[in-house]
């Protein structure tokens, strides 16, 4: 009888947690009435800690202080995870979660504004602690030294300037996320952290990066800040991943000696780099490369971006080997050519854009060994005719994008031979005629190959596709001439003067005339 009263006791009371949980949430009542129900569902948890071992506290602003509530009388210690969320407790005091011995997840996303020392005192099994969201501008000496067991900490979205350099002894943590704050320098204070593997320090004011060598750090963020320039050799050789990007940084040093997989350097002011053989995902768009040089790249890169750069030049080996990249990216530069050998290695490619540049045409071979591409993008060019035969080898297809350029030939039928898998083009804003639109749209419809409507619904357009209108005219001006009547100008023009100027016309027109020869022939007849 007991234990069937038990199990419909969690059964209501969970419908009860869910109910609770909405009207705490709903805007609509009044705040009163939120006050005393989640007043009720909070004291709730604490009289029945059989029932539940995770808390949500959503708007508790009613609690000025956790022991208010006769914590320190119930029996907390079952609580695994404890969620607090705007609530009006400004200063988190001394040892204010005695009773919460077992707790491993503490989320304060509040109005924090001070720690007082030796608040997480007997939080020796807390393995994560979340304060992002606070308004805490200075984190002090030893506040964390009892989190014995301490894995992740989140201090992002706070308003730190200062980090002292004894913040985190005694703590062995595996993340740190301290993003969005307003640190201009972190000197020594992540000395201590030699288990740390993840780092974000995105989002604040640092103007140069100090040595993280003594961190095993995998994956590193500095992105958005004030970076200028940036030494390899002060990483760690077990970083995988590193993200520089939205900095300053016109300058990398000891960059080949990197062992990080994948680098994130995008919206820099990056003129060149150098050999790296490690990295297999290299970011470098928005950046003022000019040219890219041979052989720069390992045989194990994947994805190479360098969009929105000023590049003109590429060396013809610059992708040799690179038989295992799948993603290419070089839109919006200054090329102006191609050579019909760059892409030759790239058999595992799946993705091409080399939109928004000054290419007028491709050479026959450029794309013959990209078997396995699936989506090229060659809009926003100079191109005046699609070149299809040129696509021949492209048969795993699927998406062909050629808006924006100046073409006005297309021959679906032939295309579909060569790509039988497409299934997307963009062909807006080229030199159509609407005749020969009209066509292409039909047999892109009968081919069940999709393609997005135009926006110029204002002029000659066929689904807003904008096209030109031309007619079968008569000459405007007794000037205009045919193929024909020029040639037979031309030869009339040689019988009238030139050949009357040669020798055999003057003989047969003066001297044959007055010959006995002539005389005899005339009286023969």
């Amino acid at each position: 009888m007991e234990r069937k009263t038990i199990l419909a006791f969690i059964v209501v009371f969970g419908n009860i947690i869910h109910i609770v949980e909405n009207i705490c949430n709903e805007e609509t009542i009044t705040s009163k009435t939120r006050q005393r129900i989640c007043k009720r569902y909070y004291k709730c948890f604490i009289k029945y800690p059989i029932v539940a071992k995770h808390i949500s506290c959503s708007d508790i602003s009613i609690i000025e202080s956790i022991s208010n509530y006769d914590i320190e009388e119930r029996n907390t210690t079952y609580l695994l995870t404890l969620k607090v969320t705007n609530s009006n407790i400004s200063i988190l005091q001394t040892s204010m979660f005695r009773r919460f011995t077992n707790l491993s997840k503490l989320y304060w996303d509040s109005n924090m504004q001070n720690i007082m020392p030796g608040a997480f005192n007997y939080l020796g099994n807390l393995k994560e602690l979340c304060l992002q969201g606070n308004q805490l501008t200075s984190i002090s000496d030893g506040l964390f030294n009892s989190l014995t067991s301490l894995e992740k900490l989140d201090l992002s979205n706070n308003r730190i300037q200062n980090i002292s350099d004894h913040a985190f002894v005694g703590i062995k943590l595996n993340e740190l996320h301290i993003s969005n704050n307003n640190i201009s320098h972190i000197e020594q204070a992540l000395d201590p952290l030699n288990t740390l593997t993840t780092l974000d320090l995105s989002h604040n004011d640092l103007n140069k990066v100090t040595s993280f060598k003594n961190l095993p750090l995998r994956s590193l963020n500095l992105s958005h800040n004030r970076i200028s320039e940036v030494d390899f050799e002060l990483f760690h050789e077990n970083l995988y991943e590193i993200d520089l990007s939205f900095n300053n940084i016109s300058e990398i040093t000891n960059y080949n000696v990197s062992q990080a997989s994948e680098i994130i350097l995008h919206h820099n002011k990056i003129q060149h780099f150098e050999e790296n053989v490690n990295v297999t995902y290299l970011d470098l768009r928005y950046n003022k490369l000019e040219t890219i040089g041979s052989r720069l790249f390992g045989s194990g890169l994947k994805r190479f971006y360098a969009d929105d750069n000023s590049i003109s030049v590429i060396n013809p080996n610059a992708f040799f080997g690179l038989y295992d990249l799948e993603h290419l990216l070089l839109a919006n530069n200054n090329l102006s050519s191609i050579s019909n050998s760059l892409f030759k290695d790239l058999r595992s490619l799946t993705y091409l854009d080399l939109s928004g540049n000054k290419l007028t045409y491709f050479a026959f071979g450029t794309f013959d060994n990209l078997a396995n591409l699936n989506v090229l993008n060659i809009s926003n060019n100079n191109l005046k005719d699609l070149q299809q035969y040129t696509l021949h080898s492209l048969g795993n297809l699927t998406d062909l994008l050629f808006q924006n350029n100046e073409i006005n030939e297309m021959h679906v039928g032939d295309l579909m031979i060569y790509m039988p898998k497409l299934k997307r083009v963009n062909l807006d804003n080229n030199d159509w005629s609407c005749k020969k639109l009209v066509g292409i749209v039909l047999n892109l419809k009968n081919m069940k190959v999709s393609f997005p409507n135009g926006n110029s619904w204002e002029e000659s357009n066929i689904h807003g596709i904008k096209c030109h209108e031309t007619f079968d005219r008569a000459p405007a001006d007794n000037d205009a001439k045919s193929d024909s009547d020029l040639d037979y100008s031309k030869l009339k023009h040689f019988f009238n003067e030139d050949f009357t100027n040669t020798l055999m016309y003057k003989y047969f027109n003066e001297e044959f005339k007055n010959s006995n020869f002539f005389h005899i022939l005339r009286k023969s007849n």
